[in-house]
């Protein structure tokens, strides 16, 4: 039992361990996105590893306690499954764009895999070695194990602040400034009156740019006047001197991040009262992130895309606000019907008291960043395909012939606006 075991685990090695903890070895931000903590991240890449094995052991101990060809038929299939699950893993790395060629490649590398595995197992055998040494490379040399092992050396020294007063800061993401201009480069004050109103009353600077189209690079850039560099998480090991720690010591903190998580939590505790995190619908992302590393072409269209979030891609809803939200004298939904952006607005806005010390309000809001399904209320509105992206972009990424669809979604991303 033991012996077929180790082969299980060394194909499961290449189906399923190493892609999975490569990529989110990559990508700290997911697990940044989705507040996971030391002992969480440590608890992923375990259950990741260990996995197939686990699920093969109970499958072979329950055959072997059977008896007759039962241990032989299991070890079969399992092998079966795991090497076909390995061709696609190939065959979507030589073939990304094709369907039926690539599932006819995998079907050859799955098989070849199955004769070794049966006649040669000594290769898998060798292989299973390499479940441990992936996992020990995404909990101490990945992008994803500084969020475990480093901790952050501020260089910014005290700050005094002369004049201290209540700061109000909302991030609006995929906000172009395009869309409240018109063609003279003023604001469109009929569309947008409020805008109007405060670019007349403040200081507007209508030609400021983003330092990256990625959230996770652009927020950092913001609130540390840096650019960033590649690699980095949007997290306060990675950028430890930013606008939360200049401010830390002299002003009060109300702070939300919707994906970064620049301001340490002891500075900042949590102001949108959101629940800890869920590390259970981490869990879930990963069986829509493996689809997308092994289905061929058209195939992966069926799958929720994983391109605009870095989290729930099942929908599955963030953690539960608090208490509810009081919005006085503005016609929005209750709180179970609204969108949480707008409950984290009110609550930064309620916080504000004059006779309060010196606040930062500070909220990363999720608007008008895509899907672009909510009213001016604040409510959603129903649509009868499923949305991930924009109108009239195709699934290579540009702009289709037709200019229909392209219209009707900058409608609904004003209508957000």
């Amino acid at each position: 039992m033991w012996r077929r075991l180790a082969v299980i685990t060394g194909l499961g090695a290449m189906a399923f361990v190493a892609p999975l903890l490569d990529i989110y070895g990559k990508n700290p931000e997911v697990f940044v996105a989705n507040r996971s903590d030391t002992m969480e991240i440590a608890a992923f890449g375990l259950i990741v590893a260990l996995l197939v094995p686990v699920v093969a052991w109970c499958a072979l101990a329950i055959a072997g306690a059977i008896g007759g060809r039962a241990p032989e038929i299991t070890f079969g299939v399992l092998v079966g499954m795991v090497a076909l699950l390995s061709g696609f893993v190939v065959s979507r790395q030589v073939l990304p764009d094709a369907t039926w060629v690539a599932i006819l490649l995998a079907l050859l590398v799955g098989g070849f895999l199955f004769w070794l595995a049966r006649t040669i197992d000594l290769v898998f055998l060798v292989a299973a070695i390499a479940v441990p040494v992936v996992l020990v490379m995404f909990l101490s040399t990945s992008a994803t194990a500084r969020l475990i092992w480093e901790e952050p050396e501020p260089e910014t020294a005290e700050t005094d602040v002369g004049s201290p007063s209540h700061v109000l800061m909302f991030q609006l993401d995929e906000m172009p400034l395009a869309s409240i201009m018109e063609p003279d480069g003023t604001i469109n004050d009929a569309l947008f009156p409020n805008f109007a109103r405060l670019a007349e009353e403040g200081t507007w600077y209508r030609n400021a740019l983003s330092d990256s189209i990625a959230t996770t690079q652009s927020v950092p850039a913001i609130l540390t006047g840096r650019r960033g560099e590649d690699g980095q998480s949007p997290s306060y090991i990675d950028h430890p001197d930013n606008l939360f720690t200049l401010l830390g010591d002299s002003y009060e903190m109300h702070v939300i991040e919707w994906v970064a998580e620049l301001c340490p939590e002891e500075t900042c505790p949590d102001y949108a009262g959101r629940a800890p995190a869920r590390f259970g619908n981490l869990l879930k992302d990963v069986g829509v992130v493996y689809g997308h590393l092994t289905f061929p072409g058209s195939l992966r269209d069926t799958l929720p895309s994983i391109d605009n979030a870095w989290k729930g891609f099942l929908g599955q809803a963030d953690a539960p606000e608090g208490t509810e939200v009081e919005v006085a004298g503005l016609p929005v939904p209750d709180g179970q019907q609204r969108e949480d952006w707008i409950n984290w607005v009110q609550r930064l806005l309620n916080g504000i008291d004059e006779d309060s010390p010196p606040t930062l309000s500070y909220g990363h809001l999720r608007s008008p960043h895509v899907p672009w399904v909510t009213n001016p209320s604040g409510t959603h509105y129903e649509r009868p395909e499923e949305y991930t992206e924009v109108e009239g972009v195709e699934g290579d990424g540009r702009w289709g012939s037709d200019p229909a669809p392209a219209l009707l979604g900058f409608q609904r991303h004003l209508y957000q606006v």
